[in-house]
């Protein structure tokens, strides 16, 4: 039962993180003028994508591992 419940974390986990990525490229935020602003969606992006993979790695071990 524990193990289920590790796998229902890790989709969630990953599934919010989709979700953010898609908030954060939608959503940035407008308070400040662009042009003299590092816009740094791509690099927080970039960072969800790796820990995306990094979680469906360690989802696929947890179903080889059972």
């Amino acid at each position: 039962m524990a193990k289920s419940n590790g796998w229902i974390f890790f989709l969630m986990a990953f599934a919010l993180n989709i979700y953010y990525m898609q908030a954060n490229a939608r959503h940035f935020p407008m308070w400040f003028d662009k042009e003299n602003v590092i816009d740094w969606t791509p690099l927080a992006n970039t960072i969800i994508i790796i820990a995306n993979i990094l979680l469906l790695i360690i989802f696929i071990k947890a179903l080889l591992s059972y």
